[in-house]
C-alpha cells in the first residue's frame, strides 16, 4: 500500500461519525467533559491504533468497545466457521506531522467542529495509514458497531477506497421517535453499505432513516446468559423472579419493573432478583443485595420481566416465560391484556416475531451466508484481490 493515501475528508459524515461523542456531550457534566478531552489529549500524542488479530482467517468482524455481552456475541459467530474476530488496541506512538494538523483545522472550521472533535479527529487522521492497510487487505470489511467512533471512521474510510461495508446488529434498536437515546444513534445515519439485522421491524426501520442502505435480515444468535442451561421452562409456575433492567436512561422504566417484580414475587413467595444493563447506575438505591450473581439461586423456572431489553426478547424466543411492561415495544397492538394486572403482559412469539426472526443455529448460518455471499461477489468483480 502506498504512503499518505488522499483521503477527502471534507465529504465525510461528521454528524454520523461523531454522533456516540455528541450524545454523550448532552448529557455529561463540565468535568466529565473536561475528564474526557484530557484523555483524548494525552491519547492522540502518545498513542496510536493497532489491530489485535485472534484468529488469522480471511474475513474477520471487528470490534472496538470492549463489553462481555458484545464478545459472548461475536464469540458465537465465529466459533467453528470461517470468521475471525480482531479487536482494536492502543500501542505507544506519536507519528505527528505538521499536514494532519493543518487538515484537522481546516476540518474544524469547515464543519464547525468543536473541541473533542477535533482532538478525535486529529487521532483518527493520525492512523489513516493503519486504517487503510487493514481496509486494503480485507475482501470485505465487517464492524460489529458502526456507531462507534473507530468503526465508523473505518466505514467511511473504507467507502473512499472502494470497499464493501457490512454492519451487524449489535442490539435491539426501537424507534424513538423525537426522543435522543442511545438507541437512537443505532439506526440514524448509518454508515456502512449493509446492515445485517435480527428482524423486519429493524429493517423497516433503518431504510426509514437510511434510503441507500442495503438491509438483510439473518436472526440473532442466541447468546442469553441462560443459554447453556437446563431450565422447565415452559412451567408457568416461577421458582423466581427476574427483573431484567435497561440502560440508566429508562431509569422511570426500570424502576416500575423492579417494584413489579417484586410485588410478584411477594405475591408467589420466592427470591426477586435484578439482571443489570451494563450501564445501569445502582448507586444509592439499596438494590446492590438483589443483583443475580448465581444462576443456581434461579430454581428450574424463573420468570423473567422487562421493559425493552434485548435479554428479555432472547429469552421469550427460547421460550422461558417473560413478562413485557404494558408500554413495551415488543408487545403488538393485539396483545390481550393479563386479567390480573393493568401493568403487564405475558411476552407470546407472535410478539416477538418481527424483532428477532430466528436464534441459533439458524441466525449463525445466516449471517455467515450473507458476508460469504458478499464477499464471493466482490471477488469476482475485483478478480485481482
Amino acid at each position: 500500500m502506498k504512503e499518505d493515501i488522499k483521503v477527502n475528508l471534507d465529504n465525510f459524515n461528521y454528524k454520523s461519525l461523531f454522533r456516540i461523542w455528541r450524545y454523550t456531550s448532552s448529557k455529561a457534566g463540565g468535568v466529565s467533559k473536561l475528564y474526557i478531552i484530557i484523555k483524548s489529549l494525552i491519547r492522540l500524542i502518545f498513542l496510536k491504533i493497532k489491530f489485535s488479530e485472534t484468529e488469522n482467517k480471511q474475513l474477520k468482524i471487528i470490534n472496538s468497545y470492549p463489553r462481555k455481552d458484545y464478545s459472548n456475541f461475536i464469540d458465537k459467530l465465529t466459533y467453528n466457521n470461517n470468521l475471525g474476530k480482531c479487536y482494536l488496541k492502543y500501542t505507544f506512538g506519536f507519528g505527528h506531522k505538521w499536514t494532519y494538523i493543518k487538515e484537522v483545522i481546516k476540518q474544524r472550521k469547515l464543519h464547525k467542529l468543536e473541541l473533542n472533535e477535533t482532538l478525535l479527529l486529529y487521532f483518527l487522521i493520525k492512523n489513516n495509514n493503519i486504517f487503510l492497510k487493514y481496509i486494503y487487505d480485507e475482501p470485505v470489511v465487517i464492524l460489529f458497531a458502526e456507531m462507534q467512533i473507530f468503526e465508523n471512521y473505518i466505514a467511511q474510510l473504507a467507502k473512499q477506497v472502494g470497499k464493501y461495508t457490512i454492519g451487524l446488529q449489535h442490539g435491539f434498536y426501537s424507534n424513538d421517535f423525537n426522543r435522543h437515546t442511545v438507541n437512537s444513534l443505532n439506526y440514524k445515519n448509518v454508515a456502512v453499505d449493509e446492515m445485517l439485522v435480527w428482524g423486519k421491524n429493524t429493517k423497516d426501520l433503518l431504510l426509514e432513516h437510511n434510503l441507500d442502505l442495503k438491509v438483510t435480515i439473518v436472526g440473532r444468535p442466541s447468546t442469553h446468559f441462560l443459554s447453556k442451561y437446563d431450565f422447565h421452562s415452559k412451567n408457568d409456575l416461577p421458582s423466581s423472579y427476574v427483573g431484567i433492567l435497561d440502560a440508566e436512561e429508562f431509569s422511570e422504566t426500570n424502576n416500575k419493573i423492579i417494584d413489579i417484580a417484586n410485588e410478584l414475587a411477594d405475591k408467589a413467595g420466592v427470591k426477586l432478583f435484578i439482571k443489570c444493563h451494563p450501564s445501569t447506575n445502582l448507586k444509592g438505591r439499596n438494590l446492590q443485595s438483589l443483583i443475580l450473581e448465581d444462576i443456581n439461586c434461579l430454581g428450574k423456572t424463573p420468570h423473567f420481566i422487562g421493559y425493552r431489553s434485548s435479554l428479555l426478547l432472547e429469552l421469550a424466543a427460547d421460550h422461558f416465560f417473560c413478562i413485557a411492561l404494558n408500554e413495551s415495544p415488543f408487545l403488538k397492538n393485539n396483545s390481550k391484556p393479563n386479567s390480573n394486572s393493568f401493568y403487564w403482559k405475558k411476552l407470546e412469539t407472535e410478539d416477538i416475531s418481527d424483532y428477532l426472526y430466528c436464534t441459533s443455529i439458524d441466525a449463525q448460518t445466516n449471517i455467515l451466508n450473507a458476508i460469504s455471499k458478499r464477499n464471493i461477489s466482490t471477488n469476482q468483480n475485483n478478480p485481482s484481490n
